[in-house]
């Protein structure tokens, strides 16, 4: 069985960088989090991810030049997520070496459904169909996310108030996700 697809998700600002995660933890990924170019670099060589969040206004040494030394020995998938939101700066971007650009403000699913984008592109030569299967949630996993039984995300969603309910980020950003999808509405 393949081993979990590990995220790096770069953002200097911790709300976002909750969201981003917990997000993509009920996708079913490895999530690991850097708040500064520096760590973000010591982060990239020690775990190896397989996908790159990057914001580009990092303290320190800048998301572009952290672009630029990632992308100069490795082919790993990069998407940007800036506040840079004009035609000059997306295009800097790509032309940097990111694979995909997304601004700020950002919809959480659809940053999800890029990254799945990506990492299937990414992965579909070089897999077993059994491993390709990895990339996506299985049912199963999104049903153990809904019901709270999942302990890699913690999420919990009853489409109700439940006061044994984590209140975690991850917990009510799945409520919200699953009371959609159910079509009641969160109130937390």
């Amino acid at each position: 069985m393949g081993s979990p697809i590990r995220i790096l998700v770069v953002e200097d600002e911790t709300r976002i960088a909750e969201v981003v995660q917990s997000y993509l933890e009920c996708e079913g990924h490895m999530v690991d989090r850097a708040a500064t170019g520096e760590d973000a670099l010591d982060d990239f060589s020690r775990r190896r991810p397989d996908l790159v969040v990057l914001d580009l206004g990092l303290p320190g040494i800048s998301g572009e030049e952290v672009c630029r030394r990632i992308r100069a020995g490795s082919d790993v998938p990069i998407i940007m997520l800036t506040a840079k939101d004009g035609e000059g700066d997306l295009v800097r971007g790509l032309e940097l070496g990111a694979d995909d650009y997304l601004t700020k403000p950002f919809s959480p699913r659809e940053l999800t459904a890029r990254v799945r984008a990506l990492l299937r592109r990414a992965r579909s030569d070089d897999l077993t169909e059994s491993e390709f299967r990895l990339l996506r949630p299985s049912p199963a996993f999104r049903a153990a996310c809904t019901r709270g039984s999942s302990s890699s995300a913690r999420c919990r969603a009853t489409g109700s108030r439940d006061t044994n309910a984590p209140s975690t980020l991850t917990s009510r950003i799945c409520a919200t996700s699953s009371a959609r999808t159910h079509g009641r509405h969160s109130s937390s």
